[in-house]
């Protein structure tokens, strides 16, 4: 059986005909992610960084827990809102690749590609896009403070 180096599921196609305890025994059975505050690792340092940043805004935003935004099963309708509107956020806001976000959420990338499309088309809600447009500044926001370096000298005399 092989596996792809970057997600806990086998290949696509691998486990086609496969029973539901084979497939889970596949899953059980595949090299976890180093993972440090439920994100797994990123390929670039500060990925790991804005991707909690995010998963806990989020779930702020909604007084949810951010585990719960995390956790592989569904949850309820409030818990999964709030993932599909971090995994978003990630997605537009942070440019995160579709198979990025799929890796740290451990879903497949057509499903976090819906997440995406559920997202768009709720936007067309006034309400519910005002409350987006929010999060995506706050991203916004702390993206300018995290690139800004002060003068050297740090002198504000002229």
């Amino acid at each position: 059986m092989s596996f792809s180096g970057i997600c806990h599921v086998p290949i696509l196609g691998t486990n086609m005909g496969k029973s539901y305890n084979e497939h889970n025994q596949i899953k059980s059975n595949a090299t976890p992610y180093v993972q440090c505050n439920g994100i797994p690792s990123l390929t670039k340092p500060g990925d790991r960084l804005l991707a909690t940043f995010v998963n806990q805004m989020v779930a702020s935003a909604f007084e949810l827990p951010s585990e719960r935004l995390l956790r592989y099963d569904r949850g309820n309708a409030k818990a999964t809102r709030a993932r599909q509107i971090s995994i978003y956020l990630m997605h537009t806001g942070l440019s995160f690749s579709l198979s990025t976000i799929s890796r740290i959420y451990k879903k497949d990338r057509t499903t976090i590609g819906y997440a995406c499309r559920v997202i768009e088309d709720l936007r067309d809600s006034p309400a519910f896009d005002d409350r987006i447009l929010e999060l995506e500044q706050t991203i916004s926001t702390v993206l300018k403070l995290a690139s800004y370096t002060p003068e050297k000298g740090g002198n504000d005399e002229k």
